[in-house]
C-alpha cells in the first residue's frame, strides 16, 4: 500500500506547473539494466518521486536550500506567466514555459533536472495516462482558483492543449487578482498614513498656539509694586508697552474618506 498516495495528490492539486509528458529510461526491476530509452512518464510521478528521495534522505541544510531555491522559482514563475496572454499566445508557447519551468523544479532536486526532456504537446492522446492526469489536475484547479464560478468541461473530447491553455489563464487570472488586491491595501495604508499626518500636525500646531497663548498671558501679569515705582518715577516720559495680542489660525482637517475596493476573482 501506497502510504504517501493521498499526500502527494494534495501536493499536485496545487502545484503550479501541470503534469507533461516527460521522456525517461525504463530500467529492469531485477539488475537496473535500461530496458526503454524513450519511455514516457507524467512529470508530477517523478516530482513525486524526487520527494520520497528526499524525504528518506533528510537532510535538514539541504531542504532549507532548496526551498529558498524553490521559492525564487516562484517568483519567477509569476513574472514569466505575466508576459504571456494565456488566452491568445500560441499554445506551443504555453508548453514550451511549463517545460522550461518543470526543468528548473525538477532542479532543485537534482542537477540532472535541467537533463529532462519532453514529448511534443500533440503526444498526448485523448484519455491516455498524461491526458488523464491533466484532467485530474484541472479539475483541482478549477475548485482551487474559480470557486465554482464558471462551467468547467472534462469531457474525454477536451485535448490536453485545452485543459493546458485554461488551467494557465486560471493562474495568471489569480495572480492578477492577488497584484491588484495588494495594491488597493497599499493604496488605503499610504491613505491612512497621510491621515494620520495631517492629523499630526494639526495636533501639532494647536498644541503650539496653546502654547503661544500661555505665554502670553505670563508675560501680562506685571509685579504691582514695579509698575507703581516705573510709573512714579518717570511719570511723563514713561510710556507703557503695548499688550502683544496672538490670533491663531486653525486649519480645518478634512479627513480623507475611505476607499471601498471590491475584489474581483480571477481565474488561472
Amino acid at each position: 500500500m501506497d502510504e504517501n498516495r493521498e499526500l502527494r495528490a494534495m501536493l499536485f492539486s496545487v502545484i503550479h506547473i501541470p503534469p507533461l509528458p516527460s521522456i525517461v529510461s525504463r530500467l529492469d526491476r531485477e539488475d537496473n539494466t535500461v530496458i526503454d530509452e524513450s519511455a514516457v512518464e507524467s512529470s508530477h510521478s517523478i516530482i513525486g518521486s524526487m520527494l520520497e528521495w528526499t524525504a528518506m534522505a533528510n537532510n535538514q541544510a539541504a531542504n532549507t536550500n532548496r526551498m529558498g531555491m524553490q521559492n525564487m522559482l516562484l517568483a519567477q514563475f509569476r513574472s514569466d506567466l505575466r508576459k504571456l496572454d494565456p488566452t491568445n499566445c500560441p499554445v506551443e508557447d504555453l508548453y514550451n514555459f511549463y517545460c522550461h519551468h518543470t526543468r528548473a523544479w525538477l532542479n532543485t532536486y537534482s542537477t540532472l533536472g535541467n537533463m529532462m526532456r519532453f514529448k511534443p504537446i500533440d503526444y498526448v492522446l485523448n484519455n491516455d495516462k498524461t491526458h488523464q492526469n491533466m484532467r485530474g489536475y484541472t479539475k483541482a484547479q478549477y475548485h482551487l482558483f474559480t470557486d465554482g464560478k464558471e462551467t468547467l468541461e472534462l469531457e474525454d473530447s477536451v485535448t490536453y492543449a485545452d485543459l493546458l491553455r485554461k488551467c494557465a489563464q486560471w493562474t495568471k487570472q489569480a495572480y492578477e487578482e492577488e497584484d491588484n488586491t495588494t495594491k488597493s491595501q497599499a493604496s488605503r495604508l499610504n491613505q491612512d498614513n497621510d491621515v494620520n499626518k495631517v492629523n499630526d500636525n494639526a495636533e501639532a500646531t494647536l498644541s503650539h498656539i496653546q502654547a503661544a497663548d500661555a505665554d502670553s498671558v505670563t508675560g501680562s501679569e506685571f509685579n504691582d509694586e514695579t509698575c507703581t515705582e516705573s510709573i512714579t518715577t518717570e511719570p511723563e516720559t514713561s510710556n507703557l508697552t503695548n499688550d502683544k495680542s496672538y490670533s491663531s489660525h486653525i486649519k480645518e482637517v478634512s479627513l480623507l474618506p475611505d476607499n471601498t475596493n471590491t475584489i474581483e476573482k480571477c481565474e488561472s
